[in-house]
């Protein structure tokens, strides 16, 4: 093997390396913009009439993690995000202050589809209204509770993929 071969070859593991080294920050921003995607999914299920519910669906950056059993690591390395509902967001309403005093309640009971998970109220199932499922079906989605979780699932495929292109693009 010649020194320039060696060189070369050094040349390339540096050029990997370097690569290597901007991944975490490449990966943090596409998870930022992923889910600011999901974000806006889950407020397309969101019911309309609960409009303020909406416009709580945040992103936030936390250092922390959930493990297996649901609760928080906070040792956990690099940035994680999460999209959550303000439950300190105002309400528009003039008899509520805050999100926060019906969004537990909406995202709990609401049902979705064919009545899924709703609960009775007043004898009916407790459904979001012509108007939310109508602007559902125009973006193709079912409007309800669960939306958090609900947008989450139907951009599971999506965030897998577009991470593991980023990653392949890093080490190929």
């Amino acid at each position: 093997m010649s020194f320039q071969e060696e060189d070369n070859g050094i040349a390339q593991v540096k050029l990997m390396l370097r690569r290597l080294g901007a991944l975490p920050s490449v990966l943090d921003e596409k998870m930022q913009s992923l889910a600011a995607e999901v974000a806006e999914k889950a407020k397309d299920m969101a019911p309309k009439e609960y409009g303020d519910l909406r416009d709580a669906i945040q992103v936030r950056r936390t250092a922390a993690a959930r493990g297996a059993d649901g609760r928080f690591i906070s040792s956990s390395p690099g940035s994680n995000y999460e999209v959550y509902i303000n439950n300190d967001h105002p309400s528009s309403r003039p008899d509520v202050k805050n999100v926060g005093q019906y969004a537990w309640f909406v995202y709990q009971y609401m049902g979705y589809g064919n009545t899924e998970g709703a609960i009775m109220v007043h004898g009916k199932p407790f459904m979001p209204s012509a108007e939310s499922v109508a602007l559902g079906a125009e973006k193709g989605v079912e409007v309800g509770g669960r939306f958090l979780e609900r947008a989450a699932e139907a951009m599971r495929t999506h965030v897998h993929e577009s991470l593991t292109k980023i990653v392949n693009k890093y080490i190929s």
